[in-house]
């Protein structure tokens, strides 16, 4: 399964009861791929999967103790 962005989370029917006559409910939600964790977005919600926690690290390039470091002193001035 892909793992990269938002594609770790898939649409899901998870089960909401049953109705008076005997029919099965459910309510769309989201499930994620890898840890199935299940999510049922609150009603009005507009679906915007950038609010899911989606993991995906592999494009962040973190900052190292060095620039951490030295951060003061750098000449932002100087071209």
């Amino acid at each position: 399964m892909p793992e990269r962005g938002f594609a770790r989370w898939r649409p899901h029917e998870f089960f909401d009861g049953w109705t008076p006559d005997g029919t099965m409910k459910t309510v769309q939600g989201f499930k994620n791929t890898l840890t199935d964790q299940e999510v049922v977005p609150p009603e009005g919600w507009d679906a915007d999967l950038s609010r899911l926690d989606h993991g995906d690290l592999a494009c962040v390039q973190h900052a190292g103790d060095v620039y951490r470091k030295n951060y003061d002193q750098i000449r932002w001035d100087k071209s």
